[in-house]
């Protein structure tokens, strides 16, 4: 507290700050989650915004990912292309993607795949996989749709294009849900996010 003593008893003291009030520490703390979890990259085409690995990734039930953010380097069409990977037992699930400007306007047509039929508005690419990645009505993070993976090591893409203006940041997110079964192969497990 400051308290000093001396012969003549003089008193010395220092005020110490009162705490902030909760709120103010919970909107730090907030400010500072949103700053770690967003990404803002200038990229060219063809380029990862980022990905999320099975080692990483929150298990049985549903989790947002990261916001990504890319800065349009040019007035143009890009392509928002989201990458699945499993092997043999794992299964990824994804639901409303999303692709806002900074007016808030989503981008994306049929992000949450409650469209019919659900993939209106994407081109999937699920190689030879078959019936191991489709849509699926009995996990979705909301209304009744979401596309799942568990192929065996065979990469499935959903992809989508949107126009972009130059100097203009584009906030990309989606949710996701990741079933991690004993026994998987060793092939990578992740979602990748990427621009074309």
């Amino acid at each position: 507290m400051g308290l000093i003593t001396t012969m003549n008893s003089t008193f010395l003291f220092q005020q110490i700050p009162s705490e902030p009030p909760i709120s103010t520490l919970l909107n730090e703390i907030t400010t500072k989650q949103s700053t770690i979890t967003t990404t803002t990259v200038m990229i060219s085409q063809n380029s990862t915004l980022g990905s999320i690995s099975s080692i990483m990734a929150a298990k049985n039930y549903w989790v947002p990912s990261l916001l990504y953010s890319y800065l349009a380097n040019g007035s143009k069409k890009v392509t928002l292309k989201i990458v699945l990977e499993t092997n043999k037992k794992d299964e990824w699930h994804i639901d409303d993607i999303s692709v806002r400007n900074s007016s808030l306007i989503e981008l994306l047509i049929n992000g949450n795949f409650e469209s019919t039929p659900p993939n209106t508005g994407w081109i999937i690419n699920k190689s030879t996989c078959g019936n191991n990645a489709d849509f699926t009505t009995g996990l979705s993070y909301s209304s009744s749709n979401s596309y799942y993976d568990k192929c065996d090591g065979i990469a499935v893409s959903l992809s989508q294009s949107f126009n972009v203006t130059f100097g203009q940041v584009y906030a990309i997110n989606f949710w996701y849900y990741f079933i991690d079964n004993p026994g998987g192969g060793g092939n990578p497990v992740q979602i990748t996010v990427i621009i074309d």
